[in-house]
């Protein structure tokens, strides 16, 4: 908790500091993966205590229901979407610091979840290849890019609030917002592109380990 309490306040400290003092390489891609790796043991705690609404898997957990693959890979992409929005509306708010974090505390828990639920249904030996094939590759390909989104809607943000504090902005907002959505797009189509992926992967391996 130190370590995400140290990183807000880089992200608010604008108005006191120049960009380039604000730390945005492996050291903040370090810490927000520890809001990940907090979610991921919270979600396997929740299932431990009790019931996992569907909801609460973002897609991720294994189901065995009929169902087509364009329906498959819509499950997967709408929880993506969701957090990918919040986190792109929050880069333009000079308060939206906390989004970003808890968004990916959210996705961390939905993946301790699924991991602990497929464990629980199909035990150790059946369930390793499942997760190891449809769950763990879904899970840190989109974490990672998730990172890199709320990393980014950090720094917005940032500026965002220096710009009012002190009324001057230390680089061009305008530049620096047609950067950020650029980017954004970026990280869309690669979450649309790992959830077609995940979604192929998984109808292979339902079809040659026989899911039950």
């Amino acid at each position: 908790m130190k370590s995400i309490k140290h990183l807000l306040f880089h992200t608010v400290s604008y108005r006191r500091t120049a960009t380039s003092s604000i730390p945005t390489g492996t050291l903040v891609i370090r810490r927000l993966f520890l809001c990940i790796l907090l979610g991921v043991a919270l979600g396997t705690a929740w299932l431990a205590c009790d019931t996992v609404p569907t909801y609460g898997y973002q897609g991720l957990a294994v189901s065995t229901e009929p169902q087509t693959l364009w329906t498959l890979c819509c499950r997967v992409a709408k929880p993506l979407l969701l957090l990918w929005i919040c986190c792109l509306a929050s880069g333009f708010s000079a308060i939206g610091q906390p989004i970003p974090l808890l968004m990916l505390l959210l996705r961390g828990v939905a993946i301790g979840a699924a991991i602990a639920q497929c464990f629980l249904q199909y035990g150790l030996a059946h369930g390793l290849p499942i997760v190891g094939l449809c769950i763990l590759p879904l899970a840190f390909s989109t974490s990672w890019i998730l990172v890199l989104a709320a990393r980014d809607a950090l720094r917005l943000s940032g500026q965002t609030a220096g710009y009012l504090f002190s009324g001057k902005p230390h680089v061009d907002i305008k530049d620096m917002t047609r950067t950020y959505g650029i980017k954004f797009l970026a990280w869309l189509v690669m979450l649309l592109a790992a959830s077609v992926l995940h979604s192929l992967m998984f109808a292979f391996v339902y079809f040659k380990l026989h899911i039950p």
